[in-house]
């Protein structure tokens, strides 16, 4: 709505521009006309305000993703060797796998959906351009006096499907965790175990499944493949149980304390194709 002031009885339209390139028009004004150049500069203030939240600069977003990614593809190369424990086949990278889940939740629950749908995004390119530099490493012609290129094929050129595999897995169980971890978030806000507990039972049946699917199917026996999934699926759900309250809670709080952040979805596009991330002080729920 536009305002003006009178001055000397002369009607003049109020505007930001006005006031700072003619301060002095201050003096020349009643006490009505003040109030509006007052609310005007207000205005023009919380415009600037709202927009410095919403490009809220964080100091462990980086680094949490970084570790994320790393977790990811050491975990691609463990997956090299299968191991036997107590009479069930799994693969090596199960031993430090399920860590990325502790990264999902802090990143999930501290920051929001639309910073763990660019960090999925971000973590799963990299998985592909790894696999791919391991592909292309395989295909190159050996030098002449290095004589271990069947053995580097027979460890790494067996395990290509088994990298796409992670890679497509990591895709769908992490977007589909943040998703149903910040929905349970929105009806629910302060059961942390609860939204922990509905994104993993429904992740962990996308991500156990699909990856039995894609990485071994035709290759292992319908037995060994349906012994890994019940096995895969319940170790990691024991897992991220016990760690709970041991080490995710505490992670988490001591996340939100330091970033001063406990984002809320309630107004999220939750499109996995978006990038652009738009919060505002009201998302936020951290309270110090």
């Amino acid at each position: 709505m536009e305002q003006y002031i009178d001055i000397n009885g002369q009607k003049i339209l109020l505007t930001q521009e006005l006031i700072d390139s003619n301060p002095d028009i201050l003096n020349k004004i009643d006490g009505k006309s003040a109030y509006f150049a007052g609310r005007a500069r207000g205005c023009y203030e919380f415009d600037k305000i709202d927009y410095t939240v919403r490009k809220q600069e964080y100091k462990y977003i980086l680094p949490l993703s970084i570790m994320l990614v790393m977790v990811m593809i050491v975990s691609n190369i463990l997956s090299s060797k299968l191991v036997s424990l107590y009479g069930f086949t799994i693969t090596g990278g199960m031993f430090i796998y399920p860590l990325s889940y502790i990264f999902d939740y802090v990143i999930t629950d501290v920051y929001g959906f639309q910073y763990a749908r660019r960090v999925v995004w971000s973590a799963f390119f990299s998985m592909i351009f790894f696999t791919f530099c391991i592909w292309l490493v395989i295909v190159l012609p050996p030098s002449k006096f290095w004589h271990l290129q069947s053995s580097y094929s027979i460890v790494f050129g067996n395990m290509i499907r088994t990298y796409f595999a992670s890679s497509v897995t990591f895709l769908f169980s992490f977007m589909i965790s943040s998703y149903v971890f910040q929905k349970v978030k929105v009806k629910k806000r302060g059961f942390l175990f609860q939204r922990i507990l509905r994104s993993l039972l429904v992740s962990e049946m996308v991500d156990t499944g699909l990856f039995c699917l894609i990485a071994f199917y035709g290759v292992w026996p319908i037995e060994n493949m349906l012994h890994f999934l019940v096995f895969s699926f319940c170790t990691k759900v024991v897992y991220e149980v016990i760690m709970y309250p041991i080490v995710t809670k505490r992670v988490i709080d001591w996340f939100k304390r330091a970033e001063q952040s406990d984002m809320l979805d309630s107004n999220t596009n939750f499109s996995p194709f978006r990038w652009e991330v738009d919060y505002n002080q009201d998302n936020n729920l951290f309270r110090a």
